[in-house]
């Protein structure tokens, strides 16, 4: 049991490259790091956690603007593995570019998926970029900083436009400007102390009329406050779907514990994702 941020010599892995929001994120919940393993794709950082390369890893799981994260979702409910805490980084996304490059040279634009929806209106203005998905934020600002290439832009943080030697063209192009992405601290193991007050489950059900509604009740019944429920399909069976549910409270308390057994032994699939201090945006 270690109480929250409190975690010392750890390893931890995270997607991405150095600057990347998700390296920020770990650097912001763990006091003292060992070491810090860099993956490519998002399942290859549950693989790390599953082949104890690294004793936690950083993901994000949802961004204020564009929602979750569907690929994390879909691995947290398929590798074993629990969420121990969470962190809300701010996002602000700008458009980079090598030194000396300006709008009217950029032609390619790299960046994640998600940068692009955070930057939509902005990029509308631009009709002829093309804008290229890539696997990060600041794996972009790389590329375009190991291209050389005036033509070539990304859509990156400050950070990493300090860290791969870029220039800012345009700042702050994300439509919102309070855009925050959070970010799950998952381990292998379930720990739960005093000042967890946030859950996570995921469940499928029956694939009948009312099956959905009976289920939800019982959180009504047992007074747990639901602060997220967010639909997915499950991939073995067409048209079918699992629920993954947040709600306020620690597992270790008696009335969450009661009614969460209920609702286990009602789903056809369930999988508790574990009890955590929710993160503070205001810091």
């Amino acid at each position: 049991m270690k109480d929250n941020k409190k975690y010392f010599d750890v390893r931890v892995g995270y997607q991405g490259v150095e600057g990347s929001f998700s390296e920020e994120a770990m650097y912001k919940h763990f006091d003292r790091i060992k070491y810090s393993k860099s993956y490519d794709k998002f399942e290859d950082v549950f693989l790390g956690l599953k082949n104890n390369e690294v004793d936690y890893i950083v993901v994000p799981i949802e961004n204020s603007s564009t929602g979750g994260i569907s690929k994390v979702y879909d691995l947290l409910n398929q590798y074993k593995c629990y969420i121990v805490g969470e962190e809300c980084i701010k996002i602000s996304q700008h458009l980079l570019g090598i030194n000396g490059a300006k709008l009217s040279d950029i032609q390619e634009v790299y960046s994640h998926q998600q940068g692009f929806e955070q930057s939509n209106k902005s990029l509308q203005k631009y009709k002829n970029l093309k804008l290229i998905p890539y696997l990060n934020t600041a794996i972009s600002a790389k590329l375009v900083s190991d291209l050389n290439d005036k033509t070539k832009g990304a859509i990156a943080s400050e950070r990493a436009a300090k860290i791969y030697n870029l220039d800012i063209i345009e700042r702050n192009i994300n439509d919102i400007e309070d855009n925050y992405t959070k970010f799950a601290i998952i381990g292998n193991n379930l720990e739960v102390n005093h000042e967890c007050n946030k859950s996570s489950v995921v469940f499928s059900i029956e694939h009948e009329a009312g099956s959905l509604y009976n289920l939800l009740r019982y959180f009504d019944e047992y007074k747990i406050n639901l602060t997220k429920i967010e639909s997915r399909p499950n991939k073995h069976i067409p048209w079918r779907y699992l629920f993954y549910v947040d709600f306020e409270g620690n597992i270790d308390d008696k009335m969450i514990k009661d009614g969460i057994k209920i609702i286990e032994s009602e789903s056809k699939h369930f999988k508790f994702l574990g009890s955590y201090k929710k993160c503070d945006i205001k810091n």
